[in-house]
């Protein structure tokens, strides 16, 4: 999508260093890369990565262009393991659909017992719910499912991001260089490392001094030399 509204091509990468690191952590999951591809990140100059259903993956020439070889080991690494734990597939629109169809389950489920639950309190109580029920049955169960369902999304895709720290972390043996991968995707991308707790539960992503503090937790970093790094 984003190559279509900015009218770029995506590169494929049919050799060298990066597409034989992709490959070589690949494999090592016994994951088969289809395709490795660099996205031009042109007047956006968007520093990013992504791991695609179908075993592909992609980064923008701006983030390669501005990280070291061993923060970009661990974005790598980050990206196996979306696909190692099959992230990508979840997140498709699938995903969404599925999450769509639950949130309206339960919902719908919600307003048939809400009458009775509000009954069993009086029997006074009993017409001004089964009319709330209704009114809620005709017009809120569409609108309400879906944001539950987006909200659920984007839950699960922050626990996604999280997961794919832990993972890049642990294979590269480097949470000091994973801590400032991160921090350079922010401060290229313009974007603050923290956020509240409310606009983060709108966001794809944790906030990223979140997921730095959780990697320097996990890995026993001292305070001192995660904000050196930060």
């Amino acid at each position: 999508l984003y190559a279509k509204i900015t009218r770029t091509s995506l590169r494929p990468l049919d050799h060298g260093e990066l597409r034989d690191k992709v490959v070589e952590m690949a494999q090592k999951v016994n994951i088969h890369i289809r395709q490795v591809f660099i996205m031009p990140a042109t007047k956006l100059q968007m520093g990013n990565a992504f791991a695609v259903h179908g075993n592909m993956v992609i980064f923008t020439d701006y983030l390669l262009a501005r990280m070291t070889k061993k923060e970009i080991d661990c974005v790598v690494a980050h990206e196996i393991g979306h696909l190692k734990h099959g992230h990508p597939l979840f997140l498709s629109v699938f995903g969404l659909l599925l999450l769509y169809s639950l949130a309206f389950s339960l919902v719908t489920v919600l307003f048939t017992i809400l009458p009775s639950l509000v009954a069993s309190i009086g029997p006074a109580y009993y017409y001004l719910a089964q009319n709330c029920s209704d009114w809620l049955g005709s017009y809120a169960v569409v609108p309400l499912s879906l944001v539950t369902a987006i909200l659920v999304y984007y839950l699960l895709s922050r626990r996604y991001e999280r997961t794919a720290d832990e993972y890049a972390t642990i294979v590269t043996g480097d949470p000091e260089n994973m801590i400032s991968a991160l921090v350079k995707l922010s401060r290229m991308n313009l974007q603050p490392l923290s956020w509240t707790k409310a606009t983060e539960s709108l966001l794809t992503h944790p906030a990223t001094l979140r997921r730095v503090k959780s990697i320097a937790y996990r890995h026993r970093l001292p305070e001192e030399r995660l904000n050196s790094l930060v």
